[in-house]
């Protein structure tokens, strides 16, 4: 990337806002914005094998946390029973 791209695109910003009416802190926040955007776009994305791995290892996950629940509540239901079970019985 060349240095005088971001000065051309700074000195377009100043003079859309002195059309319009905003301050010089509004340029610069689109500025910063814009930069920021440009520098997210050129990171590296991971690959698709990497993406599916993340997505198998979510869905495991939310798996186990459904098989825990489903044990806790069998769980709680067999020492409901139980406790049942040794309660006197009410004439």
């Amino acid at each position: 990337r060349e240095t005088g791209g971001d000065e051309s695109v700074e000195q377009a910003l100043e003079a859309h806002a002195r059309l319009v009416g905003y301050s010089r802190a509004v340029a610069s926040l689109a500025l910063t914005l814009l930069t920021l955007f440009a520098a997210a776009a050129e990171e590296e994305r991971p690959s698709a094998a990497e993406e599916g791995k993340k997505i198998i290892t979510a869905m495991l996950i939310v798996g186990l946390i459904f098989l825990g629940v489903i044990l806790i509540g069998q769980a709680l239901n067999w020492l409901s029973h139980r406790r049942e079970a040794r309660r006197p019985p009410a004439y």
